[in-house]
């Protein structure tokens, strides 16, 4: 009986550990979603569970059909984990643009393809369907994300960048005319120079450029103004500042296609909106 308890009842504790762990363990799935009933309880949320593993919200409805895979897409985003967490967060002149299909992450996707065109939504969607266990700078790894989207209904970058360019002059109360080459402008003052400004001349002036949501990404001050030929600056410039001359002050609101398009420089987001307050102080032909 001894031999038999020395080697049978540690046998017998290594089969009932490895039982209990196997009850214990919960899988990153199993954890995500208990996490999120958890997170929908604590904050009343009212969210329906898609079949893909989403749950979500529609807030507006919209106006628009629903996007395609094979349709490119304009929509602005916040996002946040439910620990509280804020990764993106609330920029109304933000927008991201892709074809629906390939937008990620996949809840996003997911989310974008229950919402007509012009509406909004909510959704908080697992890890899996976010930035998986690596996550994907500034997200963390194994994060649950509670976003709002809303899906514009635009087709194309310029109708976008109509629609922000309407919206942000409403909202500050500007009153800017539209110039022929979808450059809006406002004459401050039209200055006092006898130099006509074309294309061709080299200009010096004063200035602030900054994005809709009022982050500065360049300046000069007057007592330090940059010196420059007309032709080597954006093409929304060279369309509307002879329309003043020296001592003139103007106020532009460039069209990304007019700026510097799709392509990120510096501090300025790709499919950026421009706004600049422009003061010419020489004018040379």
């Amino acid at each position: 009986m001894r031999h038999f308890l020395k080697y049978s009842l540690p046998a017998v504790f290594v089969v009932l550990f490895l039982t209990a762990c196997e009850k214990e363990y919960e899988g990153i799935e199993q954890i995500d979603e208990r996490k999120i009933q958890e997170y929908i309880k604590a904050n009343n949320l009212n969210l329906t569970k898609d079949p893909s593993g989403i749950y979500y919200q529609i807030m507006d409805s919209g106006t628009g059909q629903l996007a395609k895979n094979s349709e490119k897409v304009f929509f602005n985003y916040t996002a946040r984990s439910v620990n509280g967490t804020e990764y993106f967060p609330k920029d109304p002149y933000s927008v991201y643009s892709d074809f629906l299909g390939y937008v990620r992450p996949e809840g996003w996707r997911l989310a974008l393809s229950l919402l007509p065109k012009g509406g909004k939504i909510r959704v908080v969607f697992p890890s899996s369907l976010g930035f998986g266990r690596n996550g994907s700078s500034p997200v963390k790894g194994n994060e649950i994300l509670d976003s709002e989207l809303e899906l514009y209904n635009v087709k194309t970058q310029a109708e976008m960048d109509e629609f922000l360019i309407q919206k942000y002059m409403q909202q500050n109360s500007l009153q800017l005319t539209k110039h022929s080459s979808g450059v809006y402008y406002q004459i401050l003052a039209p200055g006092t120079g006898t130099e006509i400004v074309d294309i061709n001349s080299t200009i010096t002036m004063a200035y602030t450029g900054k994005l809709l949501n009022g982050k500065i990404f360049d300046s000069a001050a007057i007592d330090k103004p940059l010196t420059s030929s007309l032709t080597n600056l954006i093409r929304g410039w060279q369309e509307v500042v002879p329309l003043i001359t020296k001592g003139g002050k103007i106020r532009i609101l460039i069209p990304s296609a007019l700026g510097y398009g799709s392509a990120p420089n510096a501090s300025i987001p790709g499919n950026s909106v421009l706004d600049f307050s422009i003061e010419l102080t020489n004018v040379v032909n």
